[in-house]
């Protein structure tokens, strides 16, 4: 047999079966079997063989093919079988006769380039393919010999044609006008305020952005007005809009803090973690954690923790979820109707919604991931819960126990400064709405404004919408063009041609015609009665309201001014 690592198959002609394989059963072949032209090779079976090489033996497939074919060892026998290479050979036999055989192949070794008849080659490219051209490419000096003398020698033989000649070039000079006001060019007129639609259109071509439009502008031509021109262009674009990234954030709107603990609660599910789902629950007063080991993260396995944490706190008068399939199923939303909770879902694909229980699931795999190896997972997990549950939480400054059971659990910790909770809160609030503020836009759509909606399906990243209602200070419902009915944020929405207003800072959207007024949040600091702190009358505290736009007018943030420590005893 030849060793043939070109073909994928072992073969033998059926010539050599019936002379020495006839004993062995011949079954239908599995493959189908074409040469490297493309022509079908036609096949009679396949066999069983015991293949013996250097004291191996292995039972592998041979294709028996209709036909004078030669013997192939191919891939599939030298992948099982341990070849010695260096005593394979290419060549078994030697021609003597050498000039006979370079007289009668003397087109193949010829120093001239070479040609292919007689085979029609089908290059295929896609319907939307555009030529790409490319201008020619700077030559080094001391390559410009070794070039030309190439290009020479490609025109010689024909490969390549020459475009121009060297010399000889010629203009006709009654077809040229010079230091014209006005020219006529195959039927158009141009002017200084002639084809400037068709100019945009080419700056537009490759959709580089308003940008890089106005920076080839530049270069080639400019007119009164060709800046806002482009600007119009690029906005008018509906590809490059329906592509666009997200929007710039919008301002911070924090939950409304409860009045009492369990009052409204966050849940979400967190894993697979160490192949194990967790079901976590987030009481929003007190911050007080509750983790369940899920088997199942079925709608009747979710319900069933639920009752479970339900029936130690009591049912929660709002219940703040993702648009998971357990939370939404009907199951689910029977269990909380009967148990008198308030199901509130956050916008899909807008995880901030939920950023209690997000932003606690991401605490909790890290604490996890790093107490790997110091015992099994429900202990990591119970010494984790202990040690969040009884140490100060971040925005309230006391711990979760505390608030919810108004006492501390048994732990090495203890608080070592309360502070009044409220004004924590809130002051931890202020300063979110202060961060987000420098970053942020307010940005609200009147409804029946036609907007661009963030899409998470197939198809475009955006897509043409229409505002149904507000249903909240940052959400809306739209509906598209597929008469679809989305729930969206403020971030997942754009305008389209200028239907929405950009509302500067502090303007008082509530008495616009057909707009819902979002709530106002407004953050106030009260004098507080701690001793160690100032008193009211030596300091005036700062009010943040979004309804008067106080902070839009103040480049940086109120700074609050307190008394030195050392002149609180004279107060």
């Amino acid at each position: 047999m030849e060793i043939d690592t070109g073909a994928a198959v072992s073969l033998v002609s059926d010539v050599v079966y019936s002379e020495i394989l006839s004993h062995l059963p011949l079954k239908p072949p599995d493959v189908t079997l074409k040469m490297y032209t493309g022509e079908s090779v036609t096949m009679k079976g396949l066999i069983q063989v015991t293949v013996e090489l250097n004291k191996q033996t292995k039972k592998l497939p041979l294709y028996v093919v209709r036909g004078d074919y030669p013997s192939l060892m191919g891939r599939s026998w030298l992948e099982q079988l341990q070849v010695d290479w260096q005593a394979i050979h290419m060549m078994t036999s030697k021609t003597l006769d050498l000039e006979g055989v370079l007289r009668k192949h003397s087109e193949v070794f010829k120093k001239e380039l070479g040609s292919m008849e007689g085979i029609n080659v089908k290059l295929t490219v896609e319907p939307e393919c555009q030529p790409k051209f490319l201008k020619a490419r700077p030559l080094q000096y001391v390559l410009k010999p070794k070039v030309e003398a190439s290009l020479t020698e490609l025109v010689k033989d024909g490969v390549l044609e020459p475009r121009l000649k060297e010399y000889g070039l010629r203009v006709r000079k009654d077809k040229c006008e010079f230091f014209q006001s006005a020219v006529e060019y195959l039927g158009h007129v141009i002017d200084a305020s002639g084809l400037h639609t068709e100019v945009l259109k080419q700056l537009h071509v490759g959709h580089c952005g308003m940008v890089r439009m106005k920076e080839i502008a530049r270069s080639y031509f400019w007119w009164p007005g060709v800046d806002g021109q482009i600007e119009e262009k690029a906005r008018t674009c509906t590809s490059c809009q329906s592509i666009r990234n997200v929007p710039q954030v919008a301002p911070l709107h924090p939950w409304e803090y409860p009045e009492k603990p369990w009052h409204r609660i966050h849940a979400d599910f967190a894993g697979p973690v160490e192949d194990k789902m967790l079901l976590v629950v987030m009481d929003a007063y007190s911050k007080w954690p509750e983790v369940a080991i899920m088997k199942s993260t079925s709608a009747e396995k979710t319900i069933e923790k639920l009752g479970e944490i339900f029936s130690r706190f009591g049912p929660p008068v709002q219940f703040v979820s993702d648009n998971g399939p357990q939370f939404i199923s009907h199951e689910m939303a029977t269990f909380l109707l009967a148990n008198g909770v308030q199901h509130i879902k956050s916008s899909p694909y807008h995880p901030a919604t939920n950023g209690l229980a997000e932003r606690f699931v991401q605490t909790m795999k890290h604490a996890l991931k790093a107490s790997i190896g110091q015992g099994t997972f429900h202990k990591r997990l119970h010494n984790f819960l202990l040690c969040y549950r009884s140490t100060p939480h971040a925005t309230t400054k006391v711990s979760p126990a505390y608030l919810l059971f108004n006492r501390e659990l048994r732990t090495n910790f203890e608080l070592l400064k309360p502070v009044t909770l409220k004004e924590t809160v809130l002051q931890q609030q202020k300063n979110q709405v202060l961060q987000r503020k420098l970053r942020a836009k307010d940005r609200t759509f009147l409804t029946g404004s036609s907007v661009l909606a963030r899409n998470y399906g197939s198809g475009p990243k955006w897509v043409p919408a229409t505002v149904e209602t507000q249903t909240g200070p940052v959400s809306y419902k739209v509906r598209t063009a597929g008469n679809l009915l989305w729930r969206r944020h403020t971030d997942q929405l754009l305008s389209g041609a200028s239907t929405f207003t950009d509302l500067p800072e502090g303007t008082d959207v509530g008495d616009q015609e057909g707009v819902g007024s979002p709530a106002s949040v407004t953050v106030t600091t009260e004098p507080t009665k701690n001793p160690n702190s100032p008193s009211p009358k030596e300091l005036s505290t700062p009010i943040v309201s979004t309804e008067n736009g106080n902070l839009g007018d103040r480049r940086y943030p109120v700074r609050e001014r307190r008394l030195p420590q050392r002149f609180l005893d004279y107060t």
